[in-house]
């Protein structure tokens, strides 16, 4: 406010000063406007509500400084690991569109999670926490923040420290890591910004895993009726499993999955109905949820999909020996959760119901050294930190003040969590923190 209130007394004056200079005044006015638009999106969160034409305006000065902040370099790691192998092999598993209480270790009564978790489970290699909350309610601002570690108190993200904290791979390169990115949804780099794939050995976009792969064409070409994208997290698990073939050096694989995301009917072949009635494909608009029947669709089509995506990702990744032996520890989430019209919504997700926050959490072949209580109530900000512990990583050459591991975390450090909706770096009437708990 006190901005906007010196550009327009710096504007009265020189109307005033200079009532016949009617040229000179339009190039002070626009000089000032320039002014104006650049230094406010420099300083502020760019985000106030003005005529389109103004808007329009706002847009073509900010984009140059937009950039700028784009290619701000990331703070650098200081510390460097000595050994050539630290800690152990690091799965990240980031699913899409994973709902917390639609997994059978929160009590949901169908049968989604696979036998073959629950064995680990009875083993004592899966501990799994309640319901977790996510960062936010949408992808790539989740993911950002799952990158870097941000916590919500420190949002919105006006000063772009996302864009300049260290991310997680430039603590796995620090510690000796060879870092790979599986992507199941893009064939761009889309988490974080394009230099930080300088601190990524090896990106794989979906392609990779789809369009191109010999087995999954002729998987296609042999069933013309669906496509490929219900198998491409199976394909993901093969490559992790090819990654830790080579056990020259320690592995962090960051996996974002296909996952679930809406269209649910969309991720599961036709046969593998479980649950009917599926009704048709449509959209989550209007009052159509809100009639039972159509509820019952969505959520049959929702639990088929994850039922089938589990099998075929978890049974091909858990056959891997090298997990089986512990070589490997997974540490596992979703994204956000979806609504799943639960109260009538007619979105499945980004903004700011309960449930669109609402994630998984657990964690396969936890290190024996750590004690770890599962009655913490946990946050996506929690798993930074852990992905560094499990790495070996000085909590005391950390470059930021991060929240509590999961290996450290217990009940008596349980706290009103929060999940922001909208935008990182703007506080709006629809960009805000809210309460989970």
């Amino acid at each position: 406010d006190s901005l906007v209130l010196v550009i327009i007394i710096i504007l009265f004056m020189y109307f005033f000063s200079y009532p016949k200079k009617v040229k000179y005044i339009k190039k002070i006015f626009y000089f000032n406007l320039i002014c104006f638009y650049a230094l406010s999106y420099f300083y502020t969160s760019n985000c106030y509500y003005t005529t389109s034409l103004s808007a329009s305006l706002r847009s073509v000065i900010a984009y140059p400084i937009y950039r700028y902040k784009q290619n701000i370099p990331r703070q650098s790691v200081l510390y460097t690991a000595e050994n050539k192998k630290n800690g152990t092999n690091i799965i990240f598993v980031v699913d899409e569109s994973v709902r917390g209480d639609h997994t059978n270790f929160y009590g949901y009564k169908r049968q989604i999670t696979p036998p073959c978790l629950f064995e680990l489970k009875k083993q004592g290699a899966l501990l799994h926490w309640n319901e977790c909350v996510s960062g936010t309610t949408a992808s790539t601002t989740s993911c950002l923040m799952l990158l870097t570690g941000i916590q919500n108190k420190d949002l919105p993200d006006i000063k772009f420290n996302t864009l300049s904290m260290p991310t997680i791979f430039q603590y796995a390169k620090s510690m000796n890591y060879k870092t790979h990115y599986l992507d199941g949804q893009m064939n761009v780099y889309w988490n974080g910004k394009q230099k930080d794939l300088d601190y990524i050995d090896d990106w794989s976009g979906v392609s990779h895993f789809s369009n191109g792969n010999p087995v999954v064409d002729s998987w296609v070409r042999h069933n013309p009726t669906i496509t490929s994208k219900p198998f491409i997290d199976s394909f993901i698990a093969l490559k992790v499993r090819e990654i830790l073939e080579d056990t020259s050096v320690n592995h962090f694989i960051w996996v974002h999955k296909m996952g679930v995301h809406y269209f649910y009917e969309s991720n599961y072949p036709t046969n593998e109905q479980v649950w009917t009635p599926i009704g048709g494909y449509g959209a989550l608009s209007g009052d159509k949820y809100k009639d039972s029947l159509n509820r019952q669709y969505l959520i049959n089509n929702y639990d088929n999909a994850l039922l089938f995506n589990n099998r075929i990702f978890w049974q091909t990744l858990l056959a891997e020996p090298r997990i089986k032996n512990k070589q490997a520890t997974i540490v596992y989430t979703s994204d956000h959760g979806q609504t799943l019209a639960d109260n009538g919504e007619t979105w499945s997700h980004t903004l700011n119901s309960k449930k669109e926050a609402s994630v998984p959490l657990w964690i396969i072949n936890k290190p024996p050294q750590f004690t770890i209580d599962t009655n913490y109530r946990p946050l996506h900000a929690n798993i930074f930190p852990t992905l560094l512990d499990l790495m070996g990583f000085p909590e005391g050459k950390r470059a930021y003040n991060y929240d509590k591991s999961l290996f450290k975390a217990t009940v008596k450090d349980n706290k009103t969590r929060q999940s922001w909706y909208g935008q990182l770096n703007q506080k709006t009437p629809n960009s805000n923190n809210v309460p989970f708990d």
